[in-house]
């Protein structure tokens, strides 16, 4: 568990925040108003558990952000823009974990899904339904490529398929093979004179 917040140096408005209060308890409420780093040490738990520096640096700092935590004893500390060790054992629930292990269908975008109550949750799951949900994206795709083939070849030849076109032999050197055609019909015409 989170026992202390040691120092946050460096990273969003937390340019070099130090507590000073007694340990945390088992639950601890951290209230403050928006805009007050809450969502950036939400963020820094999350990267501590598992040793990522995916935050914002402060704007007008040019130094390594820096962290130290302790947890259950243990220093966890970020230092040279590393993690020096890491706490696995956090959870946090917050846009990142929902983003991430909570797929609802329920985002409104250009292109709505007919599924749009679907539900998933877990990572693992979440990853499949997106891959399912490109996978789709692709078939749609192709089907309207292949609707449009389908309407031109019917400009050409009204009596055939696209399975029965895309059955036919392939000619070698067509425009000989139409050449010759022309040649049959023309001595056609001409044997009648």
């Amino acid at each position: 568990m989170l026992e202390k917040i040691i120092k946050i140096k460096n990273i969003g408005l937390l340019h070099d925040a130090k507590w000073t209060f007694p340990k945390f308890a088992k639950a601890t409420l951290i209230y403050a108003e928006n805009g007050r780093g809450k969502s950036t040490l939400a963020k820094i738990l999350y990267c501590s558990s598992i040793g990522s520096n995916d935050f914002t640096q402060t704007i007008d700092s040019s130094d390594y952000p820096e962290v130290e935590l302790l947890f259950d004893g243990k220093p966890i500390k970020l230092s040279n823009n590393k993690w020096l060790d890491t706490y696995p054992n956090i959870v946090v629930f917050d846009e990142h974990f929902i983003d991430k292990n909570i797929y609802s269908g329920m985002a409104v975008e250009g292109k709505h899904r007919t599924s749009l109550f679907e539900f998933i949750l877990g990572e693992k799951a979440v990853e499949i339904k997106i891959n399912i949900n490109q996978l789709t994206d692709e078939i749609s795709s192709l089907t309207r490529d292949i609707t449009g083939i389908e309407k031109q070849l019917k400009y050409f030849h009204t009596d055939i398929s696209l399975s029965s076109f895309i059955l036919l032999p392939n000619i070698q050197n067509v425009d000989n093979e139409i050449a010759k055609q022309h040649r049959l019909i023309e001595l056609s015409n001409n044997s009648e004179k």
